[in-house]
Parts: structure tokens; C-alpha cells; sequence
């Protein structure tokens, strides 16, 4: 999710689901004074949830709008990513499986053992494709992979931006 007109550039920045006292950003990125971007939490918040901007100096909900439907957001579990497998085609690529991941719009990152891909293809709502330029990297320790979608576009304002650690 992307933030925007906080007045901010403080890295002292996350967003509070007010229901539950819950902070929804697992990492937070200043994109610039005033933005930045949430790597939201894997929860549940309805449209009707009030999500609040908290800061260290306070609390602050919808505002610097005429339109309150732009400060609505929506997060279902059941459309959230899911990383069901993952499995080497060769010694240069991985293939990841699950559901709901998303297929317009959106970039993705996959990451292997601390390295990112040099690149990766969302082949469909259900396949990831993600090639090491350098080859698969190789340990004693068995990993999984961590995926994250991110918005394709700049002016995408309430985005999805989600890492879905595979648990295999």
C-alpha cells in the first residue's frame, strides 16, 4: 500500500488498525516527504476498518481529501497471496506455485537464501517463475522463498504490496 500527503519524511511512520490496536506495516519505505510504502501484514481489514497514520508525534486518520472513499482499503485473507511449493527447473530457476497471486499491475521479487533473482515473471494466478542469473544459490540449510508483489505503476495509490514467506 502506498501512503501519501502525510507531511512526513520521519521513518517513524506505520498505519494502526484501529479495531485491534494492530500496526498493519511489516517494513515501512519513505518514498519521499510525504509518501511511502507499507509492506502490509498478513491480516484481515474490511472496507469499513478505520486505518489510522501514526507518527511519532500522534495519531491521524483520513484526511487532505474531499473524497473519504480514498482513504478505503481492503485486504481479504482469502485473496491473499499463498505460496503452496516451490521447486528448481534448473540450475538457474525456481518455480513457485500457490494461489491468488496477482496477475496485472504488479512486479515481482522473489528471494532465495538472503539473494534476489535477476529476474522474475508472475506467469499466472497460481505460477512465479524466478531465474538467478548466477545460478540457484546453494547451502547445507534447507530454505524456502520469499515472494513480494509490488505495484508495477508510480501512481498506484492503495496497492497491494505483499510478502508471502512460502512455508514449506
Amino acid at each position: 500500500m502506498t501512503g501519501t500527503g502525510l507531511g512526513t519524511s520521519s521513518d517513524d511512520v506505520n498505519l494502526t488498525h484501529e479495531t485491534s490496536g494492530t500496526d498493519i506495516c511489516e517494513e515501512v519505505t519513505m518514498t519521499g516527504y510525504g509518501t511511502f510504502t507499507c509492506l502490509t501484514t498478513a491480516m484481515e481489514i474490511t472496507s469499513g476498518d478505520v486505518i489510522n497514520l501514526k507518527t511519532a508525534s500522534g495519531s491521524y486518520s483520513c484526511g487532505n481529501t474531499l473524497n473519504a472513499d480514498e482513504c478505503n482499503y481492503e485486504q481479504l485473507d482469502a485473496s491473499s497471496p499463498t505460496v503452496t511449493a516451490a521447486s528448481v527447473t534448473d540450475s538457474s530457476t525456481i518455480t513457485v506455485t500457490g494461489t491468488s497471486f496477482p496477475t496485472n499491475d504488479y512486479d515481482v521479487i522473489v528471494l532465495y537464501k538472503g539473494v534476489e533473482s535477476s529476474s522474475a515473471v508472475i506467469d499466472s494466478d497460481t505460477s512465479v517463475t524466478a531465474t538467478f542469473s548466477n545460478g540457484i544459490p546453494v547451502s547445507d540449510t534447507a530454505a524456502a522463498p520469499s515472494i513480494r508483489f509490488v505495484p508495477s505503476s508510480n501512481d498506484s495509490r492503495r496497492r497491494l504490496v505483499s510478502l508471502v514467506d512460502a512455508d514449506l
